[in-house]
């Protein structure tokens, strides 16, 4: 389960799974505590993978415990590195500005907590059906298992998709593998046109 939250009233609990969908609400029995949840707690929340839920619980503790500089480098450990990769594996250059842009995004959004958030209705992933206009989707075969069903998702709802795969990038294909992917752009806005035979 999630690290323990506390209501104003001091009860605890976990939250987990897409918001906006129908909320499941699960009281344990007076005999017990939220673990007796636990063998229905992976199935009831599978939208996080067990990677993308490492990921979520090593940044979520270091900034509990105030440890910006370890909330980052969660960041580029899960996202740029990949889970199946070392940090050794990625060119410095990519791991340091993605440093400074997630430390950035953390200093500006450290005061965010009162920001009332809302949700589509229908959510996102019901929406993809009503996306009319041509989508690349580049998906990196070193990223999170999360991100991997995202871009099926992807490539199963938008009706005028192509999807391609890069077996040696993670989360940011474009900055491990910034000429491939301007080729890859051109190539696809400006198809080849088709050869004609006489």
């Amino acid at each position: 389960m999630t690290p323990i939250s506390y209501t104003s009233a001091g009860i605890a609990y976990d939250r987990a799974g897409p918001r906006g969908d129908l909320p499941v609400v699960l009281i344990h029995a007076g005999v017990a505590d939220r673990r007796m949840w636990d063998p229905v707690w992976r199935a009831l929340t599978a939208e996080v993978t067990p990677d993308l839920r490492a990921f979520i619980e090593a940044e979520r503790s270091a900034l509990v415990r105030g440890d910006l500089d370890g909330a980052v480098e969660a960041n580029l450990t899960w996202w740029v590195d990949g889970p199946r990769r070392d940090a050794g594996d990625v060119d410095s250059a990519v791991r340091d500005l993605v440093r400074q842009m997630q430390r950035r995004a953390f200093e500006v959004t450290a005061d965010w907590d009162d920001i009332q958030e809302s949700e589509l209705d229908p959510p996102a992933l019901e929406r993809f059906a009503d996306i009319r206009v041509p989508t690349l989707a580049l998906l990196g075969a070193l990223d999170l298992d999360a991100i991997h069903d995202a871009a099926r998702r992807v490539a199963d709802g938008i009706p005028d998709v192509r999807r391609v795969d890069w077996p040696d990038t993670a989360h940011l294909p474009s900055m491990e593998r910034p000429d491939d992917f301007l080729a890859l752009l051109r190539d696809w806005l400006i198809p080849s046109e088709p050869t004609s035979h006489h």
